[in-house]
């Protein structure tokens, strides 16, 4: 397989991923008929998308291996590419399909493949720093504190399951006393912020845009420009 396939087929990938972001964030969640349990997950097109690309990698990576086969190579870099992408996307596709989390009566519960699980009970939370999105009034990530630590963050976009509100959440920690509110708005003991936080948050959203579009730019060139080094000069 080629390299401009290759990248043809990340940018594709992305492309399907950031309209699979947009639908959930668009339709939400629904409302959970028992406040006191509520359970989210992400949204079902975050894992079947990713099911699929990865499917289309393991095509991909049969069709490298036949033709390294027909020309006697046992291995070679194409065969090392498309393995590199379709492990990954396997692996996350599972991950995201096994997420959850619980709230109930005893605290929150949140059940991952590749991380650990983690419960939180109740009286171990004493705030939550809701990080809020600059281009609307809606959150981007919850940050679950106990004295000034960060026990867990969660992206808004992992609760869009439509099997709970997010909006219930909220209510849920509020009425067990836990504060919820932005970071810059908790008292300073609760905040569990270190300086990349404070940095990121007073970015303007196209600063944040231009941020990870750089970081993901490095990324794509620190994977893809030692392949094309190697299949230029090595052979």
């Amino acid at each position: 397989m080629a390299m401009a396939q290759v990248v043809a087929a990340t940018v594709a990938l992305a492309v399907i991923l950031l309209l699979a972001v947009s639908s959930s964030r668009e339709r939400g969640g629904a409302w959970s008929p028992d406040p006191d349990r509520l359970s989210y997950r992400l949204p079902r097109a975050w894992w079947a998308v990713m099911y699929a690309c990865s499917a289309l990698f393991l095509f991909a990576l049969v069709m490298a291996v036949r033709g390294a086969a027909a020309e006697h190579v046992g291995w070679d870099w194409g065969v090392a590419g498309w393995l590199a992408f379709f492990v990954p996307s396997a692996l996350l596709g599972a991950h995201w399909r096994a997420w959850r989390m619980e709230v109930d009566p005893g605290g929150i519960r949140v059940r991952r493949l590749l991380l650990p699980d983690r419960d939180l009970p109740w009286g171990s939370l004493d705030a939550v720093a809701v990080d809020a999105n600059p281009r609307s009034r809606e959150f981007d990530n919850l940050t679950f504190a106990s004295h000034g630590r960060g026990l867990l963050r969660i992206q808004r976009l992992y609760l869009g399951g439509r099997d709970a509100a997010e909006g219930q959440l909220l209510d849920a920690l509020e009425r067990h006393g836990v504060l919820v509110a932005p970071p810059r708005e908790l008292p300073p003991e609760l905040r569990p912020w270190g300086r990349f936080g404070w940095w990121w948050d007073g970015l303007a959203g196209w600063q944040r845009d231009l941020f990870v579009l750089a970081v993901c730019g490095g990324v794509v060139f620190a994977v893809f420009f030692p392949i094309w080094v190697l299949t230029t000069f090595g052979s």
